[in-house]
C-alpha cells in the first residue's frame, strides 16, 4: 500500500505521499509516473476501489486529468481546507 511520511518543522507540517510500485497508478501506454496509488477497501460484502493522490502542481495538471480520464473516475473529492486567494 502507499506510504505516508510526516515531516514537521517549527513553521510547517506536511505529508509526503510516496506511492508503492505495487499499487501506483500507471499513466498512459508507457506506464508513466504520477504521484497516485490505488486503494482497495471492503465494506461489508462490497469491495470499493479508490485512487489517492495529492493535488496537482501547475506542471502536472495535464497528467492528473489524464489519470482521471484513463481510470474512468466517477468522482473527485478534495479532502483539505484549501482556500484560494485568502
Amino acid at each position: 500500500m502507499a506510504e505516508l511520511h510526516f515531516r514537521s518543522t517549527a513553521a510547517i507540517a506536511t505529508f509526503c505521499f510516496c506511492p508503492d510500485d505495487k499499487t501506483r497508478v500507471p499513466l498512459g501506454e508507457n506506464n508513466g509516473y504520477i504521484n497516485a496509488s490505488y486503494i482497495r477497501t471492503k465494506v461489508g460484502e462490497e469491495e470499493h476501489f479508490y485512487i489517492i493522490t495529492q493535488g496537482p502542481l501547475p506542471s502536472t495538471v495535464a497528467d492528473f486529468w489524464q489519470m482521471v480520464w484513463e481510470s474512468e473516475s466517477d468522482l473527485i473529492a478534495m479532502m483539505t481546507k484549501e482556500v484560494e486567494l485568502g
